[in-house]
């Protein structure tokens, strides 16, 4: 399935999950404990398999993010809860903070292929600014 699908579906359950969470009013209540368990359980097992394809830092900016924004809203909804002007604006910046991510994303990889007879090597480079001076990896891959 993919990645951008199943990280969707793993925020739904997590905003559902926090919001019984909330239900559960402190793990008193069986169901929504139940409920808000086994939903969180199913997040965190969906947005283990987007880790699979994509970085650790973007998935949760935005598992994290999106998730904050949208708990709040169905909070305001739900259960009336109100959101200050503090608020938005800490729910703009997180929004904000999820947009450079994704647009300004620095791992970014160009590969090189390199034939050499029957085998071919791929070598691929991948700037990574959390290394110190902006240093390049190179992998060399050997496909058979």
């Amino acid at each position: 399935m993919n990645p951008w699908t199943l990280l969707a579906i793993s925020i739904c359950l997590e905003i559902v999950a926090t919001n019984l969470l909330k239900v559960s009013d402190g793990f008193t209540k069986l169901l929504p404990t139940i409920g808000s368990l086994t939903l969180y359980a199913i997040s965190f097992y969906f947005v283990s398999l987007v880790f699979r394809t994509l970085s650790v830092g973007l998935v949760y900016a935005i598992w994290s993010g999106v998730g904050i924004v949208l708990t709040a809203i169905v909070a305001y909804f739900a259960f009336g809860q109100k959101i200050d002007t503090a608020g938005l604006i800490g729910m703009a910046l997180i929004i904000s903070g999820v947009l450079v991510i994704n647009l300004f994303f620095s791992n970014r990889a160009l590969i090189l292929q390199m034939k050499c007879g029957q085998s071919s090597q791929i070598l691929f480079f991948f700037k990574n600014k959390n290394y110190v001076g902006n240093q390049f990896i190179a992998i060399i891959l050997q496909h058979f």
